[in-house]
């Protein structure tokens, strides 16, 4: 993963998508939905570059590998050449050397890279590589006039984090300045109302017995809105606003507006200081599921609270859920087994993202660590005693089924009264797993069995997918959360939603999932084409009268899911391309959005057709042959020829659900290669093809082949 931190990716991310959503004119050669905050070797041609270059596509492959130390290596003798790619070698190298904790290095070589090519595109990206280097030693870099504005609103989103009066002294120059671009100045007033508004803070109804919303959180321009309900307040999610102030020459928010959509309804709320201790909010509401409820408007008042704000238990549903009463002395007993190959014990650590988490909501968490081997004995004598745990952690399917070599015993689901009371879990427990990953498990019969599923079955969170939020324009909002829930429900809905282009096959890879509340977290292209993520806490609609699970991809299944989709617009509408619900293959291919992002610009009125990529082997209806020394074989393809395609995508197709890979280009002839090792050997009939995009965000797509695993 190569990413800059949270906070410049956040910020500047946020300012990008300020200026698209509220300035007269924006920048043609940006991303609009929220780019340019990720680093990779993507983001800008380095594959184009490295055509000629075999030392150069070492070192790219390097980089994507990690490897920071033969990325260094690479990159310097391509340098040292002072040949076509010198320049990009030497920002690649001063990246790797930051990996590699060397930052003084880093910025010698941004230095070098400025001295010996003045003119290079390059400079650009070391420019943000030394504001970050600067920012993580505690010395963020002023704007400086020779900079672009990104880097400029990079400069001053870091200053302001340590040197607030400095920070804002710039901003005050910078709108006083008939020298800056409207462009900077909205993303100079963004970065002020973030950190200096009169409305941040804790906002509670004024009247205790409300129906409506009862508490509003305010950080900068984030609106968390919390909904009435018992015993829990209902989380209606952090939304972007936009701000107000009360007059053309104030610096503070003076209002703010948002939009909240639920999957029955789109609220806009308008936020303004009634009085110097009250908050006056006006929502308007408007229900989209076809119930024939009114649409309404309300006004209700707030008082400024100093507690912290509660997290909701339950979701905003239209159907009443009765979440289980809260007891703060109950605990959740987790065990943790190690591998039986390895019979290690894991640590008994409790991770601090889920303590606090299960803390909001009244629970408590004790971890126990076994060693792999004696686990199963151990859990027997428990479950046979009534004092099983609440909740299992395993690394190794052993555990649960036994067989190997290295597991003297049986697995603990050898017992049919312990296979009818596993639950797994997806997602919302997974800060339990341990560094090779792993399952985790609910115990049905277990003394906190309903309170264990409670946090389970919590409100979705960003957090699983290990990527930035961005701010989801409503449109995006709205047709992602149609589309996913759709989605999980059954594959014959999606047939409303489908682009003409998608990849359809049989089958389906989930049973029927009943997902109780979806959430969009981030939307990463332009005004022709959206990759969006999003995270589903969900349920087997037959939770209760599923069979019990015999393998570890069977049964009883609840807890959280990530989502991809990736959205085309049509006419007046987005339709779905591709959708995914592979949370290790989503992760790695969200960590390339923002890169790919950065290479997309909005669609012109004239622009040059793409030429679609030709797949050269296996044969149709066959899976590749793997030569000798070969692990696996590959999928080939001979790349599209048209010179506006900036990035490809690689599409395997299977039971109604993608795999997607992005894929470099390149300008010369020769044929491109996926592994058929990063694809799953799940049985059936799979379906593959490439896409080819250019920078507006049109698509080519290459014919489908079919192959069986």
């Amino acid at each position: 993963m190569k990413r800059r931190s949270v906070l410049f990716i956040s910020v500047l991310a946020a300012v990008l998508w300020f200026t698209f959503a509220h300035a007269a004119q924006a920048l043609q050669s940006e991303n609009l939905l929220g780019g340019g905050a990720m680093i990779d070797p993507g983001s800008t041609g380095i594959a184009a570059e490295a055509a000629d270059s075999n030392t150069y596509a070492q070192g790219t492959r390097a980089i994507n590998d990690g490897r920071w130390a033969d990325a260094v290596a690479s990159f310097s003798q391509v340098a040292n050449q002072a040949g076509e790619h010198a320049d990009g070698a030497l920002y690649w190298k001063a990246y790797a050397q930051n990996k590699l904790g060397q930052s003084n290095a880093a910025l010698e070589t941004c230095g070098a890279l400025r001295r010996d090519h003045p003119a290079s595109k390059w400079i650009e990206e070391c420019g943000a590589l030394e504001i970050e280097i600067h920012a993580a030693s505690g010395q963020p870099v002023q704007p400086k006039a020779q900079q672009s504005d990104d880097l400029k609103l990079l400069a001053l989103a870091t200053l302001m984090q340590r040197n607030e009066k400095r920070a804002l002294a710039d901003i005050d120059e910078i709108l006083r300045s008939s020298d800056s671009s409207e462009k900077l100045k909205q993303g100079a007033l963004f970065i002020l109302s973030e950190h200096h508004t009169v409305l941040n803070g804790t906002w509670v109804n004024v009247n205790p017995g409300t129906r409506g919303l009862a508490q509003i959180v305010i950080d900068g321009l984030n609106i968390h809105p919390f909904g009435a309900c018992h015993p829990y307040l209902c989380d209606w999610g952090i939304v972007q606003g936009r701000s107000f102030a009360a007059g053309a020459d104030s610096r503070d928010a003076a209002a703010i507006m948002a939009q909240v959509i639920t999957s029955f309804s789109e609220t806009t709320l308008t936020l303004a200081r009634d009085t110097d201790e009250q908050l006056r909010c006006d929502a308007f509401t408007h229900f989209t599921d076809n119930s024939n409820r009114a649409d309404y408007h309300s006004t209700d008042y707030f008082m400024r609270d100093v507690r912290p704000a509660p997290v909701a238990a339950q979701p905003p549903q239209p159907a009443a859920q009765t979440p289980v009463s809260p007891d703060r002395n109950q605990t959740l007993v987790v065990w943790k087994a190690g591998s039986p190959a390895s019979n290690e014990t894991p640590d008994s650590q409790v991770p601090l993202n889920l303590e606090r988490k299960a803390e909001s909501m009244g629970l408590r968490l004790q971890v126990r660590a076994f060693a792999g081997i004696e686990f199963a004995q151990e859990f027997r004598n428990a479950f046979a005693a009534h004092q099983e745990p609440d909740i299992i952690a395993i690394e190794n399917a052993a555990s649960i089924h036994g067989g190997g070599p290295y597991n003297p015993g049986v697995g603990i689901a050898s017992d049919p009264d312990v296979r009818k009371s596993l639950i797994q879990v997806n997602g919302s427990l997974q800060d339990l797993a341990g560094p090779r990953g792993g399952w985790q498990y609910l115990i049905s019969t277990s003394q906190h069995a309903e309170a264990a599923r409670r946090l389970a079955l919590r409100a979705p969170d960003c957090d699983v997918l290990y990527v930035p939020q961005t701010p989801v324009p409503p449109e995006i909002q709205k047709a992602a959360l149609e589309i996913a829930n759709a989605y999980l429900r059954t594959p014959t809905e999606m047939k409303n939603y489908n682009d003409a282009d998608r990849l359809t096959t049989e089958g389906v890879r989930w049973d029927s999932v009943n997902a109780r509340e979806t959430k969009t977290c981030s939307v990463w292209g332009n005004d022709r084409l959206a990759f969006v993520s999003l995270v589903s806490t969900f349920e087997h609609e037959d939770f209760d009268k599923q069979p019990p699970p015999r393998s570890l991809a069977h049964g009883p299944l609840i807890g959280q899911m990530p989502i991809l989709l990736v959205l085309r617009k049509q006419g007046a509408g987005w339709r779905l391309l591709a959708a995914s619900s592979n949370p290790m293959r989503n992760n790695d291919f969200l960590f390339q959005f923002p890169a790919i992002s950065r290479l997309l610009r909005e669609p012109a009125v004239e622009e040059s057709g793409v030429a679609p990529a030709q797949l050269l082997s296996p044969e149709n209806g066959h899976a590749p042959v793997r030569e000798a020394g070969q692990r696996f074989g590959n999928f080939t393809w001979q790349p599209s020829p048209s010179g506006n395609v900036v990035t490809q995508i690689v599409e395997f197709a299977y039971q109604n659900d993608d795999w997607l890979y992005f894929m470099p280009t390149h300008n010369d002839a020769t044929p491109d290669q996926w592994s058929a090792g990063s694809v799953s050997t799940a049985a059936g009939e799979w379906k593959w093809r490439v896409w080819s995009i250019s920078d507006t965000g049109a698509i080519a797509f290459s014919d489908y082949r079919t192959f069986r695993q």
